[in-house]
């Protein structure tokens, strides 16, 4: 998930992507042996996920003008 992505179609590959990742992080955390960094490093995946979809917000925000 290197490349950089242009296209409306592509950036929202790269959600849909990035937010079956997400889910799928999720899943794998056990109630029994889940510890606070497992929480952390969701978290900085949802921080990130917020960055990118803001920035995707905004190219179709300029792509109108």
């Amino acid at each position: 998930m290197g490349k950089a992505v242009q296209t409306k179609e592509q950036q929202l590959i790269y959600l849909r992507q990035r937010t079956k990742l997400l889910a799928q992080v999720v899943e794998a955390i056990d109630a029994e042996t889940a510890r606070q960094s497992d929480l952390e490093n969701v978290l900085k995946m949802l921080n990130d996920l917020k960055i990118k979809v803001q920035r995707f917000h905004d190219d179709w925000d300029e792509s109108l003008c």
